[in-house]
């Protein structure tokens, strides 16, 4: 075997090794680009897939009185009672409760945490009703209001206070106040009187 027979067989056993890198980097290419492609796929898929909530809520607005779908047993098939109040259970909405939507701010637990709520207005003559009902259907909170009614008469006796650890003057309505502070008063008249008394 002389000189060129060993050259070119060299030369062909260095175009076959070449030819094998060739394909093999082809084959990463290729699966790099299918990787690339795999993954923006999927992250246009989750960011294009509507989130759907893992809150259900308790009520929806129906226009009439039908029975609320619920895990909690219902204690009995007794009637609601016309005037809400703290502790009852609501085993239907009402037609004339208006829906108001949910409210996390309202309702504290013991922690001072707030509690998920569905909030209804519930308007009669004269009197109007707010109304608050956790995740258990019981009613959590009521606020009555009665625009005919005389204010209570402000005892001379009973001096302003000059200190307001609660900033009264800083709420225009003693409803806003209460709600802010439903915890520290014992009841919307107790929380009414202070905010007449310091403002």
């Amino acid at each position: 075997m002389n000189d060129k027979e060993k050259q070119r067989i060299r030369q062909a056993k260095i175009a076959e090794i070449d030819e094998k890198l060739r394909n093999i980097r082809i084959c990463i290419i290729s699966t790099l680009i299918l990787l690339i492609a795999i993954i923006c796929g999927g992250l246009y898929t989750e960011a294009n897939t509507p989130v759907k909530s893992t809150y259900t809520p308790v009520y929806t607005p129906q226009p009439s009185a039908k029975p609320v779908a619920t895990s909690t047993p219902k204690p009995s098939a007794t009637p609601m009672p016309a005037v809400p109040y703290v502790g009852m259970y609501v085993s239907y909405v009402p037609s004339r409760w208006q829906w108001q939507g949910t409210d996390n701010l309202t309702v504290k637990d013991a922690a001072g945490n707030g509690i998920r709520t569905t909030k209804y207005r519930y308007d009669t003559n004269p009197k109007i009703y707010v109304i608050w009902v956790n995740e258990n259907n019981q009613v959590v909170k009521v606020s009555i209001t009665d625009p005919t009614a005389t204010p209570k008469p402000r005892s001379s006796a009973k001096p302003k206070s000059t200190s307001d650890p609660y900033h009264a003057s800083d709420y225009a309505h003693p409803e806003d106040f209460y709600d802010w502070y439903a915890d520290d008063f014992w009841d919307y008249e107790d929380a009414e009187d202070y905010w007449e008394a310091h403002n």
